[in-house]
């Protein structure tokens, strides 16, 4: 049998699958291109989500510890004020005591 080339008896048939071929490998590109820009942009999202819950962990954590802290303060100043009364009224009696006797 004979082979018959169908390129050189057909020279449009060649053009057109070049160009199909062409066309095929673009989108094929296009695609991957839109499937790594998709990819990116969801990791560049849930970066930003990432962080956004990080500095409000710290936010809340730094509330926590400034709160924590001002009822230290808040409870030394009370037991400062009650210790105060309580040796002023001790000394008052002690001094009452001391001077009946």
């Amino acid at each position: 049998m004979q082979s018959i080339n169908v390129t050189s008896t057909f020279p449009s048939l060649s053009s057109n699958y070049k160009k199909r071929e062409a066309n095929v490998t673009g989108a094929f590109i296009i695609i991957i291109t839109i499937i790594i820009i998709t990819i990116i942009i969801i990791t560049i999202i849930i970066i930003i989500i990432i962080v956004i819950i990080a500095i409000t962990v710290m936010i809340i954590c730094i509330t926590i510890v400034i709160l924590i802290i001002h009822s230290f303060i808040y409870v030394k100043s009370l037991m400062y004020i009650v210790m105060r009364m309580y040796s002023s009224v001790v000394y008052k009696i002690l001094y009452k005591s001391c001077i009946r006797d």
